[in-house]
């Protein structure tokens, strides 16, 4: 079941990838990253690497509320390194954000994976209302798109929903199972310990209602979006197809481009090159302009993630390492 887990995200990133590239001329997509504006990349990671410090800070707000007070520092590389662990293994992320910051900060990884999961409950609420306004405003664009995108690929991408659809069905038959055996379950050892990794989860899930800055804490989840609009739309500027692009075009791409990065693959490949290529057919670009257009913009952002992901990485290592020297230390200090 594991090795399902891992294998089918990676295969349907593949066969998205395929469809995505099957007919674009890489010379022309390299000709066109060799024309691009190389300043507004510079731009557009600093504006990413602030929305991820902004991350950072909001965590660390919901994580003093519950008695936790890791440094900034310490939470942005742990936040940094969860973003470099997505592109090797799908929502592998969450897990080692927490377990980095509890070899860091000795912050419990169960708590800390309570708040994490708060986290996406709050973004999955934002990218909820972003797609709302974008329905309201641009029903007929993106009513078409849709069935564009999905009525030519949805023949394709059929045995994938048949395999989640068998998976699904499966996961419930099991908890029905156990929910029938729950009074013989309870006295599991295995289910008291994870009972009381629930109860850590939930004390982080909850936390949200004792942070006393809550003006702070909006105003952070507010500005990670813009932030991540501005990412994206300073890119326009690379290129002479796209330096004329409104504002409003840009907040198309945040929503687009969001909805692909959150599909079930590693680092929103494939799905995040279809849709946001797709996308650009707003503007009378072609399906190949479009592409290499969205591949640019992914790599750019990649590119950031992978550098400053590995180099956190490094620094929780370090700052593990630093840590387990000095308490052997105080230990042989205790043992004379």
């Amino acid at each position: 079941m594991k090795k399902i887990k891992y294998i089918l995200p990676l295969l349907l990133t593949v066969v998205l990838l395929f469809f995505a590239f099957r007919q674009i001329s890489w010379k022309e997509m390299l000709n066109s990253f060799g024309k691009a504006n190389y300043f507004w990349i510079v731009v557009s990671g600093i504006l990413g690497l602030m929305s991820h410090l902004s991350r950072a800070y909001r965590w660390n707000l919901l994580l003093k509320s519950i008695g936790h007070s890791p440094t900034l520092a310490q939470s942005f590389w742990a936040v940094m390194s969860g973003y470099f662990m997505n592109f090797l293994f799908i929502r592998a992320g969450e897990i080692t954000r927490c377990g980095a910051l509890e070899r860091m900060a000795d912050v419990p990884i169960d708590k800390g994976f309570g708040t994490v999961l708060l986290e996406r409950l709050i973004d999955l609420m934002m990218t909820a209302v972003l797609i709302l306004i974008l329905l309201v405003l641009e029903l007929d664009h993106f009513r078409f798109l849709l069935m564009q995108f999905f009525g030519i690929r949805l023949k394709t991408l059929l045995p994938f929903v048949l395999i989640g659809v068998i998976l699904m069905v499966v996961s419930v038959f099991l908890m029905w199972r156990m929910y029938l055996r729950r009074d013989k379950i309870r006295h599991w050892k295995v289910y008291q310990k994870f009972r009381q990794i629930g109860r850590n989860v939930l004390i982080g899930l909850t936390s949200i209602r004792a942070v006393p800055q809550q003006f702070q804490f909006w105003f952070h989840t507010c500005l990670i979006w813009f932030l991540y609009y501005l990412m994206g739309y300073v890119l326009f500027f690379c290129f002479i197809e796209t330096e004329n692009l409104d504002a409003w075009f840009g907040y198309i791409l945040l929503v687009t481009g969001t909805i692909g990065m959150s599909a079930p693959v590693q680092g929103g490949f494939g799905a995040y090159h279809l849709l946001v290529g797709t996308i650009f057919g707003l503007r009378n670009m072609s399906a190949e302009q479009g592409l290499i257009l969205a591949t640019f913009m992914h790599t750019v952002q990649t590119i950031f993630l992978i550098l400053f992901g590995g180099l956190s990485i490094l620094m929780v290592s370090q700052s593990w390492f630093n840590k387990k020297k000095h308490l052997d230390v105080e230990h042989q200090e205790l043992s004379n």
